[in-house]
């Protein structure tokens, strides 16, 4: 069986000094994830660094509907805006690369 899902994709740019910093609000554990996790419909987000460029970072963040996704960004309006700018000063650059909807296909399917 397949079900529909919704990811959303970022790029950023870090200078060296900010790395760790970065790496605490945007890893596994950071406080983006622990926001999220509050959230209904969140399933992960995955925090990757290019390997032949260290500045360069790009996360996805997976969701079980784009609707879920939505209530979040309502419901969590005011945090979201407080951890995007601590984001903001941590990096050179935040690229939104897109939105996606992929079908995740179990091992029955």
């Amino acid at each position: 069986m397949a079900a529909d899902h919704f990811a959303y994709i970022w790029t950023y740019r870090v200078l060296p000094q900010n790395e760790d910093e970065f790496c605490r609000l945007y890893g596994h554990d950071g406080e983006w994830v622990r926001l999220f996790r509050r959230a209904s419909g969140y399933l992960d987000t995955t925090l990757y660094n290019d390997r032949d460029d260290s500045e360069r970072y790009f996360t996805i963040d997976r969701w079980m509907s784009e609707e879920a996704y939505r209530r979040f960004r309502i419901e969590f309006a005011d945090e979201f805006e407080r951890l995007d700018g601590l984001g903001e000063k941590l990096t050179q650059e935040e690229i939104k690369l897109g939105e996606f909807g992929y079908r995740y296909l179990s091992d029955s399917g």
